[in-house]
């Protein structure tokens, strides 16, 4: 099984490629390439941000659980310290079923459930609590990975809202893609877009949980 610090180089590489994947899109839409009749529209720059995008919050989504379990199992941090468990699994298969309780499986958008089933398996919580540091980034994650994956009216209005709370207002048929390549006005020193914020945001919070 791969260590935590390998595990942890493994996210930050995929965050990498799908951040150049992203931006990638966008400037072969804003160059206007076209290769015979082919010409990189609107459509296809939404397509590559949007799936690089949700391979984004996918790898999130499997460094929490990979981090999670081999935590349980008393792995060394990347910094070469663990965390004090109050569970002791058998091996990785048993520390997933405990994860996972009565669900079908664990729950990895939901940082208020991952934060207590922390507490539960580690003293203070571990290095998870620092999830609370960017609750309010990682909520955005999710909306717009609802708005990717799902076509209800609840997923559409939320999206809404965020693009209404973070950008000022909400033009006519903005898409995800739209969003993640538009300037993020919170960051006025070095403007940067939404996709590279919340890849800094990832970045940041995952070198945190694997330093104890």
């Amino acid at each position: 099984m791969a260590t935590i610090k390998q595990t942890h180089d493994k996210f930050l590489l995929a965050c990498d490629e799908n951040e150049k994947y992203a931006y990638n899109g966008q400037e072969l839409y804003s160059q206007g390439v076209q290769t015979g009749p082919i010409i990189f529209d609107k459509n296809m720059r939404d397509l590559v941000v949007e799936y690089s995008f949700m391979k984004l919050f996918l790898c999130w989504e499997d460094f929490l659980e990979k981090v999670f379990v081999k935590y349980c199992l008393d792995f060394e941090g990347a910094n070469g310290n663990k965390l004090i468990r109050y569970v002791n699994p058998r091996d990785e298969i048993h520390a997933y079923e405990m994860i996972r309780g009565n669900n079908s499986y664990p729950d990895w958008t939901n940082t208020d459930k991952i934060i207590k089933t922390a507490g539960d398996f580690f003293e203070n919580g571990g290095t998870f609590l620092n999830l609370k540091l960017k609750i309010a980034d990682i909520n955005d994650t999710k909306i717009i990975r609802n708005a990717l994956s799902h076509m209800s009216i609840n997923s559409k209005q939320k999206f809404e809202t965020l693009v209404r709370t973070r950008h000022g207002h909400y033009p006519l048929n903005t898409t995800p893609a739209d969003f993640l390549t538009w300037i993020d006005r919170r960051n006025r020193t070095s403007p940067i877009t939404y996709f590279n914020h919340y890849v800094a945001t990832l970045k940041f919070l995952s070198t945190e949980i694997v330093n104890p």
